[in-house]
């Protein structure tokens, strides 16, 4: 059968159609093909622990579709596997400039800053992270980190509460809320806290430490005791808690167990004020002046606040002491 001139004309016109078509849009389909299939690659990769050719799916991805900040944000999250976070947060960059929406590289990125110790920065990338997906409480609890290293603890306080709210498993949440009550002299609040945490991490000699801090001042002895004990044991290489179970048996009477928790802190902590004060009280109360106006010495040395605590307490802790000229010289009386 015989095609009139009409329908040859249809068809001619629609031959023209799927070639300007082809022509227009196949370079940018097979772009977006080859970018999901090497991305999907390297996601694939990483996840079997081949970081390297990982991070070449990733660059090629990004080549295919230098406009998709799921390619940037895959490359960056792999050069951060690869320990690399100069090119993460690069990369990182051109993910958050194509996607500013995108809430998770936003957060990667703080990250990335965040090890670089560029804190400020990171800061800003964390505040457009919850912006962008304030549901994240990964996201809550990077600001929060941020804001901890800032000397901002009130407004750190703020966001890892918005963090464990959000995720009230969130055990490093829950562990960095506590040690920013303990900065913040919230004694009852960093009990409670260290509680849920320890709920979640029952092993951690860091949160027994804080939560027996706690307790000392609040004048829960016993319990400060059992919890200080515990620290040491889970970590007998934790200088605080040694140091804090020196002060603690100083103020409970018990010199000799100060004495000794003290110079187990000094072992690990040489450089520690604290410790060679309280060493140096527990000296003094055992009979021993000498060797403790050595170690009070020392403790002024680091530390010099620690002539007026020392002046401050010469009748409880260096009765032995206050009456000579070397004491007297030492903290300028």
């Amino acid at each position: 059968m015989r095609i009139g001139a009409g329908w040859k004309f249809v068809c001619a016109g629609i031959a023209a159609a799927i070639i300007l078509t082809a022509l227009l849009w196949g370079p940018g389909l097979y772009r977006s093909t080859m970018n999901a299939k090497y991305c999907a690659l390297a996601w694939k990769l990483s996840q079997d622990g081949s970081d390297q050719a990982a991070l070449a799916a990733a660059e090629r991805a990004a080549a295919m579709r230098p406009d998709h900040d799921k390619a940037w944000h895959l490359k960056g999250l792999i050069l951060l596997k690869l320990g690399r976070p100069e090119e993460a947060v690069e990369a990182l960059e051109q993910a958050v400039r194509h996607g500013p929406d995108n809430g998770r590289a936003w957060r990667d990125k703080g990250s990335a800053l965040a090890m670089l110790n560029r804190d400020q920065e990171a800061l800003g990338a964390y505040q457009s992270a919850t912006r962008c997906r304030p549901e994240r409480a990964d996201a809550w609890y990077g600001k929060g980190v941020i804001l901890r290293r800032l000397g901002r603890p009130g407004e750190a306080l703020a966001a890892l509460h918005r963090a464990t709210d959000l995720a009230p498993e969130y055990r490093e949440a829950w562990q960095a809320e506590t040690l920013v009550l303990a900065e913040l002299g919230r004694d009852e609040e960093t009990v409670a806290a260290a509680h849920r945490a320890l709920g979640l991490a029952p092993r951690s000699a860091v949160l027994w430490c804080e939560k027996a801090i706690a307790l000392a001042k609040l004048g829960r002895y016993d319990e400060a005791l059992t919890a200080f004990d515990t620290s040491t044991q889970l970590n007998p290489r934790h200088a605080r808690s040694w140091s804090g179970l020196a002060s603690l048996n100083l103020e409970m009477g018990r010199d000799l167990p100060a004495l000794a928790a003290a110079g187990e802190a000094i072992k690990l902590d040489a450089d520690d004020a604290f410790s060679w004060y309280v060493k140096a009280a527990a000296l003094c109360r055992t009979g021993q002046p000498e060797p403790a106006l050595t170690a009070l010495r020392r403790a002024v040395s680091l530390d010099d606040t620690y002539r007026e605590k020392a002046r401050r307490d010469s009748s409880t802790h260096f009765s032995k002491l206050e009456g000579t000229d070397a004491f007297r010289q030492l903290v300028r009386w």
